[in-house]
């Protein structure tokens, strides 16, 4: 519980307000707790072990996902607030060992944009609906990530569980909402918990997210 507690205090106070401070896409926030996740023990660590860590995850995710501009004025940011950057790349490869220099991982927000584009003709028909789902994914899937571990599920799950909560959310046309029910039939009972786990942690479901 404390670990779950810190990663949830890190990634809300540190990580995502640096994410908005150099304007980095949702996809290096989602990818640096991917890495992050993958990798970081949950034995013997302190608040600034967790912190050095999630940092060095959000430095490898934006070295992939952000423009080099944006990550040269994050790097050199970094440069100043880190006094020993000896320790933090040696941080680094030990997390590139770790994931065997795979750093290209699939978020569950990886795998919706990639629904969503494959099924395009099951949104409404106007391309305002499918911005707007997207935008209500993103909240749905950080809000519920801060609150649970959602990596112990397959991420295809994840991304089916926090797709089916956000159609309800923006009321998506029946054809969807079909389309999403037969995919439950892949990992029937993982997505299903899955599911369950969001709208849990989004609290009184639907209703406590402010849109």
């Amino acid at each position: 519980y404390r670990f779950c507690a810190l990663r949830k205090s890190i990634f809300r106070n540190q990580i995502k307000p640096i994410c908005q401070r150099f304007d980095f896409s949702i996809e290096s926030f989602y990818l640096c707790v991917s890495i992050f996740d993958f990798t970081t023990s949950q034995l013997l660590h302190s608040r600034e072990q967790l912190i050095t860590e999630a940092m060095v995850c959000l430095d490898l995710a934006s070295k992939l996902k952000e423009s080099q501009l944006k990550f040269a004025r994050f790097d050199s940011w970094k440069k100043t607030e880190f006094q020993s950057l000896e320790h933090f790349d040696s941080l680094q490869k030990q997390i590139l060992v770790q994931l065997d220099f795979n750093v290209n991982i699939l978020t569950p927000f990886d795998w919706v944009c990639a629904f969503l584009d494959l099924h395009r003709s099951y949104t409404k028909k106007s391309k305002t609906s499918k911005s707007k789902l997207k935008s209500v994914v993103s909240k749905v899937l950080y809000k519920s990530w801060q609150e649970y571990r959602l990596n112990k599920f397959n991420v295809f799950a994840v991304a089916l569980g926090v797709m089916m909560v956000s159609s309800n959310i923006v009321k998506c046309s029946e054809r969807f909402v079909k389309v999403l029910k037969r995919m439950f039939s892949i990992p029937k009972k993982q997505v299903k918990a899955c599911y369950r786990e969001v709208l849990r942690a989004i609290k009184d479901g639907e209703k406590s997210l402010a849109f």
